[in-house]
C-alpha cells in the first residue's frame, strides 16, 4: 500500500499482519483503507447474529 506506506499480509483465516508503519495512526488508516476496498469488492462475509464466532 502506498499511502500509508505499509505491507499487509491477509490470510484466508481473516487474520492480518501489517508491517512498516511508522506510527500507530498509519496502522488504523491502512486497516480502514483495506476494509473499504475489500468491502467494495464484496470480499467480506457478513456475519449473521445466529452464527457463533470463535475468539
Amino acid at each position: 500500500m502506498d499511502d500509508p506506506r505499509v505491507v499487509l499480509l491477509i490470510f484466508s483465516s481473516g487474520k492480518m499482519v501489517i508491517t512498516g508503519a511508522k506510527r500507530e495512526e498509519e496502522v488504523y488508516k491502512a486497516v480502514k483503507k483495506i476494509f473499504d476496498k475489500l468491502n467494495e469488492l464484496d470480499c467480506i462475509k457478513q456475519v449473521e447474529e445466529e452464527e457463533e464466532l470463535e475468539i
